[in-house]
């Protein structure tokens, strides 16, 4: 009968192996939020944003409403783009997170403003509103 010898793996595999499941699974997942509030006055805002090849759907938001987005995975911080419009206008801009824990946005009738940590929005728009021709409605 022939008896085949067990694989040695070398030591230092096996420790670097053993170090990274142990930093992959214990380490804490960290929540990402990116919110959208409509402050425009009066008008409802479409919302439609994708985050790699993830392409959300197109939503609707009312007046004073929000939209948030969630991410827990903690590899890869979120990145969104997002498209919006709102009667004869439209505007696009990247929601991204970066490495803050929640970002928020507040989409108003001359564009779109990041609200600090603080709660304070800044004081001009990240991106303004583009007109759009109304011949293609």
């Amino acid at each position: 009968m022939l008896r085949c010898k067990p694989a040695l793996i070398p030591t230092k595999l096996l420790v670097a192996v053993t170090l990274a499941t142990i930093f992959i699974v214990a380490r804490p997942t960290i929540q990402r939020t990116v919110s959208l509030r409509n402050n425009l006055s009066d008008k409802i805002l479409i919302v439609h944003c994708q985050s790699g090849y993830t392409n959300f759907r197109a939503r609707t938001v009312d007046v004073e409403s929000n939209i948030s987005w969630i991410n827990s995975d903690d590899i890869t911080a979120m990145f969104l783009q997002c498209r919006l419009a709102v009667e004869y206008k439209r505007l696009t801009f990247d929601a991204d997170i970066g490495g803050h824990d929640h970002m928020e946005w507040s989409i108003r009738d001359d564009g779109v403003y990041l609200v600090t940590g603080d709660g304070n929005v800044e004081s001009a728009p990240r991106e303004k509103w583009e007109l759009i021709d109304r011949r293609w409605w």
